[in-house]
């Protein structure tokens, strides 16, 4: 409910207040006495009308409209420099035509509830399909057929982007279909990097076997062919010099055989690994397809999130209709014979 007007350097008001009381309230007064001006007050401040500086005051000054209801004091101020809204200590700037959608609300002010003067009665003269449209403003009937035509847009919006991004997946599948072997390739790559891992290990450990069995067979041999000379010391002592130095002969070959088997081992492995140059390229075209794959699950993810928002705005949908039902029945108990009270005609 309104409960006062302050009205300030606006046309032929310099500073006027107008208490109001609960129910109708009247404005009389002589003719050019300002009665008018304070009906364009408050369209100014509740509708943003007129434009420009018409209204205001030939002698100047800051022209504000201060208006106070049960809630809140919502105030209209226009300067020179400035043109805002303030409701309680919030502004907003008035920009055009446009009223911030917290002004609308904090006010809730229709065009029924100012009548001027020369306005012909209120409903008695109106058409009843201006009079039942005016009922279904009331109890938000036509806020509820915007909304379901709002739904029923997002519906149809979504039910093409779904059409659409089904016809991408069947794209992608048959892409996919494409490449069934790259699992198996995969795992075939893996299995001879492991192998190939495991090989060298093994390859030096028989190394090592092979040359301890090579010293105990020319161990075994030494004894068998010397076997016969221990009475002869002196030889013995001569053979063992030369023993000595065939050991260490013998160190230098195996050094050297070893590096000499560390070289074919370098070969091999050199001809071996020319195979896998060769096919790096193929390695490297398998890689951006796994990373293709990638991409394309992240596409069904966010296709599956879509999925799930479309259950959402049918759950919406659902909750919609059942407030469009209860409104329904609210409307029959107000009218349960369909007769409009005021011009007796069937809603």
């Amino acid at each position: 409910m309104l409960h006062s007007i302050q009205i300030s350097n606006l046309q032929s008001h310099e500073n006027t207040k107008l208490e109001f009381v609960p129910g109708l309230n009247v404005i009389v007064g002589p003719t050019d006495s300002g009665k008018t001006a304070i009906i364009r007050a408050l369209k100014w401040l509740v509708w943003n009308r007129p434009q420009g500086d018409s209204i205001r005051s030939n002698w100047g000054g800051n022209t504000i409209v201060e208006l106070q209801t049960d809630s809140n004091i919502i105030k209209r101020t226009k300067t020179n420099q400035s043109n805002e809204y303030v409701l309680d200590k919030t502004k907003f700037n008035a920009v055009g035509t446009n009223i911030p959608e917290e002004i609308q609300i904090a006010l809730n002010l229709d065009e029924i509830n100012l009548q001027q003067q020369l306005d012909s009665p209120f409903l008695l003269t109106s058409s009843p399909g201006e009079v039942a449209k005016h009922f279904n403003k009331v109890v938000h009937l036509d806020m509820i057929d915007k909304s379901m035509q709002s739904v029923q847009k997002w519906i149809r919006e979504i039910e093409q982007d779904i059409k659409g991004k089904g016809n991408q997946i069947e794209q992608s599948k048959e892409e996919l279909s494409q490449y069934f072997y790259l699992d198996e390739m995969e795992g075939k790559i893996i299995f001879l990097e492991n192998i190939e891992r495991r090989k060298i290990p093994l390859y030096q450990t028989k190394e090592r076997i092979s040359e301890i069995l090579s010293q105990i067979d020319k161990i075994r041999k030494d004894i068998d062919k010397y076997s016969n000379l221990i009475s002869l010391e002196l030889q013995v002592n001569q053979i063992l010099g030369f023993v000595s130095k065939k050991k260490q002969l013998d160190q230098d070959m195996v050094s050297l055989l070893f590096i000499a088997d560390s070289l074919q081992h370098i070969k091999e492995n050199k001809i071996k690994y020319n195979c896998l140059i060769k096919i790096e390229k193929l390695v490297n075209q398998i890689f951006l397809l796994v990373e293709r794959r990638r991409k394309k699950e992240e596409e069904r993810g966010e296709l599956r999130s879509l999925i799930s928002n479309i259950v959402k705005v049918k759950e919406n949908l659902k909750i919609f209709k059942e407030l469009l039902v209860k409104m329904e029945k609210k409307f029959h108990s107000s009218f349960p014979n369909g007769i409009c009270p005021l011009c007796g005609a069937k809603v």
